[in-house]
């Protein structure tokens, strides 16, 4: 009897021990994978609270919080009080001054980027640089914005400031249906509510185990494989935009799209404010110079013909800066970097310089 009760906790105690190395080693593994992938890979991206809040919108689904200090990943950021980007805007536009307002979804706004770096300040500064002292350039990007958002936007609060000129930077995750209800997403802190086990983690938490680069590619691994095998709706229109397929909610999509452009034109000419859109090319297609233009840059650039807006494809410019060894993306981001930004309002400077140069000189 007393055999077999030492058997026992004999088996216990070795069961135990093999538990115990197996989560050693497991952990030794991980820590040594770890260790490997920081020799090849650069740091993931650290995020610093508080990131930028926001307020719901009877309208708008959603609105920056506005007069708040914040980060984007661990950059600094100053939100004025109208709700954008940068430092406080006179509402009433100073005599003499050419207004230019740029309108667009977070590679606007800027995610991961000084407010210095972002390529309306760029902008502005080159602007300044040629000579134009009297140019502001407001920066209106929010981040999550679809054109329909962006037309109201427009109406309510961009046509008041009297713009001289707007710019909208437009990319492919615009071309989206507008929600049948405008329901509250903002939770109490100013962030959209978290499902899953996110829900139940802290902001520290989840920002320190996004400093790991084993579980960001994990992660990398598990959305590539659920696009090729168990593709979201979201994914399917991003590959029928990449691919120039057609696809259903794709076209739907473009639907919402040409309305909210024809509408923002019409507003826009009704007003005598010029419009020029500007096309932030799908990293894939800057890397990868056999890719289809035709059903992104062409489907849209069909769009604004139609309702005579001047259109600035930025692909050809993002092909030739990486080709040349520039950085132009945050690596585990996809946003645009400081130099993809740079770039962006090189470009836009080029394209727009006639328009500012000749409505200047009324001025």
């Amino acid at each position: 009897m007393k055999e077999s009760i030492g058997r026992k906790s004999s088996d216990r105690e070795s069961r135990w021990s093999r538990l115990f190395l197996l989560g050693a080693a497991t952990l030794l593994s991980l820590m040594l994978a770890e260790g490997l992938l920081m020799l090849v890979f650069p740091p993931p991206i650290v995020w610093r609270p508080p990131q930028e809040r926001y307020v719901n919108h009877p309208t708008r689904l959603h609105a920056l919080r506005p007069s708040q200090q914040a980060f984007t990943h661990d950059k600094p950021l100053r939100i004025n009080a109208l709700g954008f980007r940068g430092d406080e805007v006179e509402r009433s536009k100073p005599s003499g001054r050419f207004r230019i307002v740029v309108m667009g979804d977070s590679i606007t706004f800027g995610n991961g980027v000084r407010d210095e770096e972002t390529y309306s300040s760029q902008l502005a500064q080159k602007l300044h640089e040629a000579g134009f002292r009297r140019a502001e350039v407001i920066n209106a990007g929010i981040p999550g914005y679809d054109t329909w958002q962006e037309a109201l936007l427009l109406e309510e609060v961009v046509l008041p400031l009297d713009p001289d000129l707007v710019v909208l930077g437009f990319y492919e995750n615009d071309v989206a249906l507008r929600p049948k209800m405008i329901r509250p997403i903002i939770g109490e802190k100013g962030d959209s509510p978290r499902t899953g086990l996110a829900a139940r983690l802290a902001d520290q938490w989840i920002f320190l185990l996004k400093r790991s680069r084993l579980l960001v590619l994990a992660w990398e691994a598990y959305k590539r494989v659920s696009v090729r095998w168990l593709p979201s709706p979201a994914a399917s229109i991003r590959m029928a935009l990449l691919n120039g397929e057609s696809y259903p909610p794709t076209e739907a999509g473009w639907g919402e799209v040409d309305t909210s452009l024809r509408r923002m034109a019409i507003l826009l000419k009704r007003e005598g404010v010029r419009f020029a859109i500007v096309v932030f090319p799908m990293p894939e297609q800057v890397w990868n110079a056999g890719a289809s233009t035709t059903g992104y840059q062409g489907r849209l650039q069909g769009i604004t013909q139609g309702i005579d807006v001047p259109t600035l494809d930025l692909l050809p410019a993002f092909r030739n800066a990486a080709a040349n060894g520039q950085r132009l993306y945050i690596f585990w981001d996809w946003h645009p970097g400081p130099e993809g930004h740079q770039v962006a309002a090189e470009t836009i400077n080029r394209f727009i310089h006639p328009v500012v140069a000749r409505d200047m000189a009324r001025h």
